[in-house]
């Protein structure tokens, strides 16, 4: 089980909540600013391959940012990214 923090700081304080669902890291990967891309495998799919990129940008201690990607800003919620007839 994978269990990240997502969420952002702002003017009144940091607003998130942790994430978890089945899966894997894969990899992970530093980018030159400081922000760190890890990309997870789910497992709970069995039909097809299914991923997720966690972004930690800590780059402004003071502001912190996680993201969980894919996510749908309109509905508001997180999907797999998937890869079919591989």
């Amino acid at each position: 089980m994978v269990r990240l923090i997502v969420g952002k700081m702002d003017a009144d304080g940091f607003f998130g909540h942790q994430a978890e669902f089945a899966g894997v890291e894969i990899s992970s990967y530093t980018d030159r600013r400081g922000a760190v891309y890890t990309l997870y495998k789910c497992s709970a799919y069995t039909q097809w391959d299914a991923y997720r990129v966690h972004i930690s940008d800590e780059t402004h201690p003071e502001a912190p940012i996680y993201q969980l990607l894919p996510y749908d800003e309109q509905s508001g919620r997180y999907y797999s990214r998937t890869t079919v007839g591989k």
